[in-house]
């Protein structure tokens, strides 16, 4: 959590983050304030999308999307 929390004092309009799926839903987990097991229950596809807001006024995250992946149904694999 330390680099989020370095990019938090850092006030970015706009920050992409790419990881892991593991990573992702371990990141989930602490905004959610779900114990870390939990992670093992959150699917996360490869090359999913998942949007979190940070409101810097009053330090909460708020989850816009989890695991999209409506950017690759026109592709063919």
């Amino acid at each position: 959590m330390k680099i989020i929390d370095d990019i938090k004092k850092q006030q970015y309009d706009n920050v992409a983050i790419v990881t892991s799926g593991g990573t992702i839903a371990i990141l989930l987990c602490e905004f959610l304030g779900l114990e870390q097991y939990k992670r093992f229950g959150i699917g996360i596809d490869n090359c999913s999308i998942s949007i979190l807001d940070y409101n810097i006024f009053n330090d909460k995250v708020t989850i816009k999307c989890i695991n999209d992946t409506a950017h690759l149904e026109d592709l063919v694999l």
